[in-house]
């Protein structure tokens, strides 16, 4: 979200982004907490970050953000984007960290 509202982000590094299907399952269980989810759900706000560039990093053995999810978030990112695996769980390992890095200074 802030990176749709603040011009100064020049580009981004997504680190485990997903939960759309879980969080659509939240909203439709509790209206109380619906308005506050929705603001929150990745997939409204994915498009509004375009033209910066994206570079998402997500494991490949992640239970909390599963690889469908995080690639549902990705397919709805404008370009230009990237996405790169790790072999790891949603702990990602210090070459995923270091990769985001060299990503945003490049």
């Amino acid at each position: 979200m802030l990176t749709n509202a603040e011009p100064r982000v020049r580009g981004l590094v997504m680190n485990a982004g997903g939960t759309i299907r879980q969080l659509d399952a939240a909203i439709q269980r509790n209206s109380a907490a619906a308005a506050f989810a929705r603001m929150y759900r990745p997939m409204v706000h994915a498009p509004g970050i375009s033209p910066r560039p994206v570079f998402m990093i997500n494991g490949r053995h992640d239970r909390v953000f599963p690889p469908a999810d995080a690639k549902l978030l990705f397919d709805s990112l404008e370009k230009p984007k990237q996405l790169r695996w790790y072999r790891d769980d949603h702990r990602l390992s210090a070459k995923a960290a270091n990769d985001g890095v060299r990503w945003l200074a490049e």
